[in-house]
């Protein structure tokens, strides 16, 4: 069959081959094509168009915008802006500007957008970590391991921790107050205005500067260090030997911490229990000198009261305040 023109159309039955451009002003339609082989470059002028209409497929405008509806699979990187990847960890997407470059996720006003990260591909492997942002209620919550929301950044700024604990992992950091407004008395002055140091536990207290230890029944302590303050409670409890005839002054030592003693102050207070004194010589008491690193028990600015003034065997205790250098 040669060549048919019937009209304004031409039929060709068998392969054609064009040494010269052909032109077509209308549209040229592709029937039963499997593949669309070019040597060379192929131009489109006014874009692209796959399907049936723009967006049912895809389509590609003269200034390069491209509409896709239905789903993209890249099998390589992503490079927006560059021909440069980013980081070996995070060069799947990357995307470069000369000035500020960013991703907005666009959701609605009652809804929400989510980044998922997942190693897997069913059940929580698909959400073990989860961004999110709730624009009903305008918070940022963020999910780890796949079993719910841990940190949540709620609309006034309040930060809440769901579970877990707020770690600060440098010594010496902490949380910073300086945004308060620090003393302005006369003669004071702000040292500091960050808390980092909190810590609970247990000490051993015991008599010290005696010239031989007696024998302890119990010997126990708790503290609690905020900053620089440390409280301090405590039993000591002597079943027999506190040498009477020593005249070493009375000093409550194991201290958790070395502390400030430029002052030589602490705040004291005794228990129920201070049976190891009698009741005469605890009347003598008046003040609490602190060494640092001990407790001594003092009757007046010169005087301290010393193991003559004690039992041989009884309790003591007491809870104190001091701070540390």
């Amino acid at each position: 069959m040669a060549v048919q023109i019937s009209g304004n159309d031409i039929t060709v039955p068998r392969d054609g081959s064009f040494t010269r451009n052909v032109t077509i002003g209308g549209t040229l339609t592709y029937e039963d094509v499997t593949n669309i082989d070019s040597v060379g470059l192929i131009t489109a002028r006014s874009g692209i168009e796959i399907g049936t209409g723009v967006g049912v497929a895809a389509s590609i405008s003269v200034d390069g915008n491209m509409i896709v509806s239905g789903i993209s699979t890249f099998n390589s990187r992503v490079l927006l802006g560059t021909t440069t990847e980013g980081h070996s960890a995070a060069d799947d997407l990357t995307i470069e500007t000369s000035d500020q470059t960013g991703i907005t996720i666009r959701s609605g006003a009652s809804g929400g957008g989510q980044i998922y990260f997942s190693d897997g591909t069913s059940d929580t492997a698909e959400y073990m970590g989860i961004v999110q942002y709730d624009h009903a209620n305008n918070f940022m919550a963020f999910w780890t391991n796949g079993d719910g929301e841990k940190l949540r950044i709620a609309s006034d700024g309040n930060v809440t921790v769901n579970t877990g604990n707020l770690v600060i992992g440098t010594a010496g950091k902490g949380i910073d107050f300086s945004a308060q407004t620090a003393t302005s008395a006369s003669g004071a002055s702000a040292t500091a205005e960050i808390l980092d140091h909190y810590e609970e536990g247990t000490w051993t207290p015991y008599f010290m500067n005696l010239e031989s230890a007696p024998t302890y029944g119990h010997q126990s302590g708790t503290y609690t260090r905020i900053g620089r303050a440390v409280h301090c409670q405590f039993q000591i409890s002597v079943n027999s030997g506190l040498d009477t005839n020593d005249s070493s002054g009375i000093n409550i030592a194991g201290l958790p911490f070395s502390g400030n003693s430029a002052h030589e102050s602490v705040v004291f207070s005794f228990g129920k229990l201070t049976t190891i004194m009698p009741d005469s010589a605890l009347a003598l008491v008046t003040n609490f000198r602190f060494l640092g690193n001990a407790i001594m028990l003092h009757r007046g600015s010169s005087y301290d009261l010393n193991y003559t003034n004690c039992n041989t065997s009884g309790h003591l205790q007491g809870a104190f305040t001091y701070q540390m250098s």
